[in-house]
């Protein structure tokens, strides 16, 4: 959402105004001075521009009367790295916990995300030079492919962290491993064994000026292969976007995992669902190279709009990425229909049917795109 932000006093008066400089840097901040006296004032939240696709969204509203040497003591949490499926946190730590959890024994043991039991995702803090944080997974009963964990610091001013994957002994399993230039930490292990409890341990790095801030940490057993389809793979340009129309038969929960593809650490892709009806932003989930991000999203029956954008971290050029995009389906269907498709013995959820063409003349004014045409069938013809 592009916002604008405005003060005004009791007879409504503006007495300052704040519009985002983009949809992507959309934070507004007003300081507002001089106000004793005042009996009431009134703030507003508004789209920068109501005829722009980008007039619909949430926000977080926050109001703070403390002098600004107060609030510059707090300790902030910046947002999450990633990009767009960012963190907005308040002005503390995730967790105050210290020396609790610093051996195996005492690991925390953490529950996987409703409806996928295969992935962990969790939001924690270090709060000195020595405090170690371990963690207890359990791979599921069925697992066939690799584990993967990812290890973030949050925020410009943080920590630098160490990451290990021990089994219930303390051994390390990780088989691959790989620190990336924002200071992401990926390990790999390669053959978990079904129902096995799995462990990952965060410290601080001994060279690290810091030794107190938030990170996030995802753990996803990997079975992708068996049960994502393929949806769409390309190359996005730098300048120019690429969208593509999808029609969903059923509502679902589906499960989207985007993979950005190249050897520079520096680019990124970015998916976008829009509804193609309403332009309301459905899912946004950001993969930088060579990275693969799952993100779930509540689909209800109808038509919908993808955008792939390629875009770049700090000063790096933006060259384009690849990127490849599967899907899944992974609840039941939740449409008023009582008909499941998934009883029919010949149901094909995921043939699409492939059009070089669109006319998206008139609400669909994106500018210049590649453009396809992809059905999510409800039923097998």
């Amino acid at each position: 959402m592009k916002s604008q932000l405005e003060v005004l006093d009791a007879s409504g008066s503006v007495l300052a105004t704040d519009i985002a400089n983009s949809v992507f840097d959309n934070d507004n901040e007003l300081t507002i001075s001089g106000i004793t006296g005042q009996s009431e004032l009134y703030i507003r939240v508004s789209p920068a521009d109501t005829s722009d696709i980008y007039s619909v969204g949430d926000f977080f509203l926050e109001v703070d009367y403390r002098d600004a040497a107060t609030r510059a003591s707090d300790l902030l949490r910046s947002p999450y790295d990633s990009g767009a499926d960012a963190l907005f946190a308040g002005f503390d730590m995730a967790d105050f916990e210290s020396g609790q959890d610093d051996i195996l024994a005492n690991a925390n043991a953490l529950t996987s995300q409703p409806t996928l039991d295969s992935r962990y995702e969790f939001e924690a803090s270090v709060s000195s030079a020595n405090d170690v944080d371990y963690y207890k997974i359990t791979a599921p009963s069925d697992v066939s492919g690799k584990l993967i964990v990812h290890l973030s610091a949050v925020g410009i001013d943080s920590p630098s962290l160490n990451m290990q994957v021990v089994d219930s002994t303390g051994t390390p399993v990780g088989t691959a491993g790989r620190v990336r230039a924002d200071g992401t930490i990926s390990i790999e292990v390669a053959s978990p064994q079904a129902s096995e409890d799995y462990y990952i341990r965060v410290s601080v790095d001994t060279s690290s000026s810091v030794s107190v801030g938030n990170y996030i940490t995802v753990a996803e057993f990997d079975n992708a292969a068996a049960t994502m389809h393929h949806l769409s793979d390309g190359t996005v340009d730098a300048d120019v976007d690429k969208f593509i129309r999808w029609e969903a038969w059923k509502s679902k929960l589906f499960r989207f995992d985007l993979a950005g593809i190249g050897a520079d650490a520096g680019q990124s892709v970015r998916l976008t669902i829009y509804d193609a009806h309403t332009r309301e932003i459905k899912l946004v989930v950001q993969a930088n190279s060579d990275v693969t991000r799952s993100a779930m999203a509540w689909l209800q029956e109808g038509e919908y709009i993808l955008r792939f954008s390629s875009i770049s971290s700090g000063s790096n050029a933006n060259l384009g990425i690849d990127y490849s995009l599967a899907v899944n389906g992974i609840s039941d269907d939740q449409d008023d229909d009582p008909y499941d498709t998934g009883d029919e013995p010949d149901y094909d959820a995921y043939n699409y049917d492939y059009r070089d063409y669109y006319d998206y003349s008139d609400v669909y004014a994106y500018g210049p795109s590649e453009y396809y045409y992809y059905y999510y069938y409800g039923y097998y013809v």
